[in-house]
């Protein structure tokens, strides 16, 4: 997790709701329960509230998001560029 960003807070993926969803994604969906447990343990979930910053432009990190509820606006110099769903990554 960036120290930048404060209000993010971390959930451990162990619930079966959470390995429902990633079944569910066209990336993971043809995993094995063996491939998946590895998948799992290098997967983090975030939240961020509304209007919270979940990275900016020229972050270092080198990260897949994958959006689970709600929606994320992704925005450059205040221009809306995208607007992700979820299932998005």
């Amino acid at each position: 997790m960036n120290s930048n960003h404060p209000m993010k807070s971390i959930i451990k993926i162990n619930e079966p709701r959470h390995q429902q969803f990633l079944r569910e994604l066209k990336l993971f969906r043809n995993l094995g329960d063996e491939e998946l447990k590895l998948v799992k343990k290098c997967l983090t979930i975030i939240e961020v509230p509304k209007e919270g910053i979940v990275f900016e432009r020229y972050s270092k990190e080198q990260v897949l998001y994958i959006l689970r509820y709600g929606k994320l606006k992704l925005e450059s110099i205040g221009n809306e560029v995208r607007v992700f769903e979820k299932g998005d990554f």
